[in-house]
């Protein structure tokens, strides 16, 4: 039977690319960023039950990982779908990961000893990364990538490594699939709160947003679980949430509920009082 092609490696293409995958039918799975995983894998816990977010992500990650019917593409973007159901052409690019894939085996030294700390956009800009870096502990595939826009070329990561796994050079890789059928699991972005500038994101450092609170509040994020103002490293007496910023607003052309916020703020209100029960929470909501 043809394969299936699955876009978008989250939580939603992972349990979507193993319900196939289980009936022997082979999946190639596309995932732009580095790792498989999705947003899912920056969240510490899940409501309403407050369970640990990887404890549910990550042995799927591992058993996705694993399946004799699954083909992980990562670092790889769609550039064109041609044909009909059935018989489709899906056209790849792979972006360079400028490391050896089949070689690196994700021990970290080259991330221990490079001396570029950058904007980790995995910690919504929270925390800092290497130039050399993994996403996070748990990512699938566990190997490194080299961000050469910011590297500076100092040689440490080619020194260090014992396998030669790194490289100076890469480049972009196009290819094409066939599929029988398509499934689009492409997940969300969030959305820029530059765009209410009367909120004073980007203007406060205690202005945040709430994936930068999730990575804050998370055990393995930067700040180790600690909840802290940005501006000088405190514990913060109050926090004040708004709801619906983004979404319920006519006048960005987002009429419509997230559906999310209200649950979120929630959420975040229980771990906030169960990390430091002196913080006074307050939810605004329309």
């Amino acid at each position: 039977m043809s394969s299936i092609v699955v876009i978008g490696a989250g939580v939603a293409g992972i349990q979507a690319a193993l319900d196939i995958a289980n009936h022997r039918i082979h999946v190639d799975l596309i995932e732009r960023e580095p790792s498989i995983g999705g947003h899912m894998a920056q969240l510490d816990k899940t409501f309403p039950t407050n369970d640990c977010s990887m404890c549910i992500l990550s042995p799927k990650m591992a058993e996705v990982s694993r399946h004799p019917y699954v083909t992980i593409h990562t670092c790889t973007e769609v550039e064109s779908i041609e044909g009909e159901v059935g018989d489709f052409t899906v056209t790849l690019r792979k972006h360079p990961r400028y490391v050896d894939e089949s070689t690196c085996n994700g021990c970290g030294d080259c991330i221990g000893i490079c001396p570029v700390e950058v904007y980790n956009r995995f910690d919504a800009g929270v925390g800092i990364r290497k130039a050399i870096y993994k996403p996070h502990a748990q990512v699938v595939p566990d190997i490194v990538i080299k961000d050469n826009e910011h590297c500076i070329e100092c040689g440490l990561c080619y020194d260090i490594c014992g396998l030669n796994a790194v490289k100076r050079e890469d480049e972009e890789k196009v290819f094409s699939l066939n599929a029988a059928s398509i499934l689009i699991t492409t997940g969300y972005t969030t959305f820029d709160a530059c765009n209410k500038s009367q909120l004073g994101y980007l203007k406060r450092e205690d202005v945040i947003t709430s994936l930068e609170l999730e990575r804050m509040i998370n055990a393995s994020g930067p700040t180790g679980g600690k909840i802290r103002r940005l501006s000088d490293g405190t514990p913060p007496r109050s926090i004040i949430f708004i709801q619906c910023v983004g979404s319920r607003d006519t006048s960005i052309g987002r009429p419509a509920c997230s559906c999310v916020c209200c649950m979120q703020a929630i959420k975040y209100a229980m771990l906030i009082k169960e990390k430091n029960p002196d913080i006074d929470v307050t939810i605004c909501y329309m």
